[in-house]
Order: structure tokens, then sequence, then C-alpha cells
């Protein structure tokens, strides 16, 4: 049994993106090439996020490497305080305002309690994944942020936290084709 968990554990070298059913609003799961773990907010019903956690982590490793605040509202975040024990991020990126909703105040609480380190995103910041897989922040304002996850040929945007500005600003921007696929 102690083998085969090991093995379970062990990076397979391709990346895999996962949307949680989570209710309404946005839970991404990104496990990297070289097994890193990222979440992309959280939905709104925690017991869902808990459920579909579960689901795609080992029971012995429910570490996170990251959570990504890619929106403040309740739809986005709402499910994560009640799941910040039982999967705890080592690292938080927070795009939007960390004061802006009260779940955004929850979740701000949840992590201080827990003893996280919570990082302020910034446009242009990125995130190494290992094995050639980043996730970029391509814009980040109040309300969110808007992200690219990249690996070889292969980017996924994840437009979050968008808002009319940021379209206009990332329409002009040519770095941000071609795109392979789009979250909706």
């Amino acid at each position: 049994v102690v083998v085969w968990q090991a093995v379970l554990i062990i990076p397979d070298g391709r990346l895999h993106i996962t949307t949680l059913d989570v209710g309404s609003g946005d839970a991404v799961l990104i496990q990297s090439p070289a097994g890193h773990r990222v979440l992309v907010d959280g939905g709104s019903k925690a017991s869902l996020l808990s459920d579909a956690l579960g689901r795609r982590l080992p029971a012995f490793a429910r570490k996170l490497d990251y959570l990504v605040v890619a929106g403040i509202s309740a739809e986005q975040i709402g499910a994560l305080p009640r799941n910040i024990e039982r999967f705890p991020p080592q690292a938080v990126l927070w795009a939007g305002s960390p004061l802006g909703t009260p779940e955004a105040r929850a979740l701000q609480q949840a992590l201080n309690q827990a003893q996280i380190t919570i990082t302020p995103s910034e446009t242009g910041q990125m995130l190494d994944l290992g094995d050639g897989a980043h996730l970029r922040l391509l814009a980040v304002s109040q309300r969110g942020a808007v992200l690219q996850l990249e690996y070889g040929d292969f980017r996924l945007l994840l437009p979050i936290g968008l808002n009319f500005d940021m379209l206009t600003t990332l329409q002009a921007d040519h770095a941000l084709l071609p795109v392979t696929a789009l979250l909706l």
C-alpha cells in the first residue's frame, strides 16, 4: 500500500487542468508536469470544493503549492475559508482588493490564522510551475486578475477578473496571441 501511495504522487510529466464543479463561479486545479499543484479560486460552495479536491488529491498529499485568488466575489472565493485547513496552500498570490468583499475579508482571516503567506499580485508577475510551465498575470485590478497558463505551445487564458479597461489593454497586447483555450 505504501509503495502504491508513493507511485500515485510521482509527477507524470504532463500538464493537467481540471475545472472543478463547485456551484457557481470558478475553481481550476492545475497540476504541472513537475508535480506542482495550483488552485485558482474556489467557487461558492465549500462542500463541493472539498469533495472535488478530495477526489483529485492523494489522501497523504493534500497540500497545494499555490492558491491564486484571481477574483474576490462570493462566487469565486466563498468556498475557500472553510477549506484552508484541509487543503492548505504553501503560498497565496492575491489579486483584487483584500477587503473588497465580505468573502475576501473571511479568506484573509482564515489565511492569517493558518499563518499562510499572502503575496499581492502585480501585472507581469509569473509563477514558475517547473518543466517549462508558467502561470502569468496579464492584468491585475481591484476586481481581480486575468491569468495565462503557458506550457510549450499551449496557452490557456483565464479572464476571471476581467473588466473593460483590462479588455482594451489586452486586445492591444500581441504577446497574448495565440490562445489555445479560453475559460468562460
